[in-house]
């Protein structure tokens, strides 16, 4: 058997895009939050990302930047964004 590397804890909500009265959905518990250098140790660490997790925190910190740089925004999914700051005149 695998070893288990993550676990979630979520919790279940009625599902109100059906009309079955047993159907659930369920909804992660977020216990804290975790910057980027976290995400990349727990990468290399234990979700089997390769490489070193302070090369992969320069490399997401760059790409976060050249996009901030260029205008561009970033998409995280869910329509989650980090925009571009705009001074005002």
């Amino acid at each position: 058997m695998a070893d288990i590397l993550h676990h979630i804890k979520a919790k279940l909500y009625p599902n109100e895009l059906t009309e079955d009265p047993d159907d659930y959905t369920a909804r992660v518990s977020a216990e804290r939050s975790i910057d980027i250098s976290g995400v990349c140790r727990s990468a290399t660490g234990r979700g089997g990302a390769s490489g070193k997790p302070d090369d992969m925190e320069q490399h997401v910190r760059t790409a976060f930047q050249c996009a901030c740089l260029s205008g561009r925004n970033l998409l995280f999914g869910r329509g989650d964004a980090i925009q571009r700051r705009r001074a005002h005149a």
